[in-house]
């Protein structure tokens, strides 16, 4: 694709990352009157605009989006065609992926506080229960379980707040598509032991999102295997230990709400996400946004000085703004 490329009110200049499905860019919104704003753009890859399930997974995407209105998820902000292909818009953050924080910390040998942790993983399953509990146009529940919660898909900002990103393998009610049966969909060291069959609910989430946590707080994988077999093989049967077998300094309190996560029993897990949260938010030592926003600027200087340079020069390089000719008659 040559860039810059324009797209109606759109001006696609960088790539920001590039996954299995699609490609994220770096945007510009051009409006009347001067008015601008950078966004973020994904692009389904040009090899698998042919594949029909993938096409229609990838409109689900903004379908489901567009149905959750929640500060911990990423808002699609628009859909565009051209050319026959189909270009998500979405909100652009200001922030890194958790994964990308988390290898950070690894990297200067440090561990990521609890507070950070805790805030982090409420704000997890905050988003996770908006998406649990959304309702479509006619107000009618569509159960969408994400299925892929995982740090590469949780984007933490500037501001401290985590947001979910990436529901292109979510199951819902009123997807176009329908997953078969015994299909394994998701990263697999974050998959509950059910969806390991291709079972989903909305306990899988919660048990994903204690992965996470549990990660959080150890500073290492829960299941580390590079052997899918014996990978699979551990989630169903290797002995968890809690946090705080690897980080002394992770309260008793703490080592519980993650363990009863991470049950294999699905009736022994939080029946929600927000009933999680809820035990998270009782712990005395849980960080503020602004405390969350100071550790990503620090730990993740490096990516946030390279994207400010980046969005700095696609402001520099954005079209003139149109402006009405209406407006050299307005005092």
């Amino acid at each position: 694709m040559q860039l810059p490329l324009a797209l109606e009110r759109y001006t696609i200049f960088r790539e920001l990352a590039w996954g299995g499905m699609a490609t994220v860019y770096l945007a510009r919104i051009r409006g009347a009157a001067g008015f601008g704003r950078t966004v973020a753009v994904k692009r389904l890859h040009p090899h698998l605009a042919s594949n029909e399930e993938l096409v229609a997974r990838f409109v689900d995407e903004a379908r489901l989006v567009a149905c959750i209105h929640h500060p911990n998820v990423v808002p699609t902000l628009d859909v565009v065609t051209h050319n026959g292909e189909i270009f998500l818009v979405l909100e652009y953050v200001t922030g890194d992926s958790l994964a990308g924080l988390t290898t950070a910390s690894r990297k200067a040998d440090t561990k990521i506080p609890i507070p950070i942790c805790l805030c982090i993983a409420a704000g997890i399953l905050n988003g996770l229960h908006a998406a649990h509990e959304a309702k479509d146009e006619k107000g009618n529940p569509i159960h969408i379980v994400h299925r892929d919660v995982s740090p590469q898909n949780i984007l933490v900002g500037v501001d401290g707040i985590p947001r979910f990103l990436d529901f292109g393998i979510a199951k819902a009610a009123n997807r176009m598509w329908e997953t078969t049966y015994g299909v394994i969909k998701g990263k697999i060291p974050y998959m509950a032991p059910e969806q390991l069959t291709g079972a989903a609910t909305l306990k899988t989430d919660i048990y994903s999102a204690g992965v996470v946590l549990w990660e959080m707080l150890t500073g290492r994988g829960l299941f580390r295997y590079e052997n899918e077999l014996l990978l699979m093989n551990s989630i169903l049967l290797e002995v968890v230990l809690p946090p705080s077998a690897f980080n002394p300094h992770v309260p008793p309190e703490v080592d519980r709400i993650t363990m009863k996560a991470l049950s294999r029993d699905v009736g022994e897990r939080y029946e929600t996400a927000h009933e999680m949260a809820k035990a998270i938010d009782r712990c005395l030592d849980v960080a503020s946004a602004m405390k969350v926003a100071e550790w990503v600027q620090t730990t993740g200087a490096s990516v946030l000085a390279t994207r400010s340079k980046m969005v700095s020069e696609v402001e520099g390089l954005d079209l003139e703004p149109q402006t009405p000719r209406i407006m050299a008659h307005l005092p």
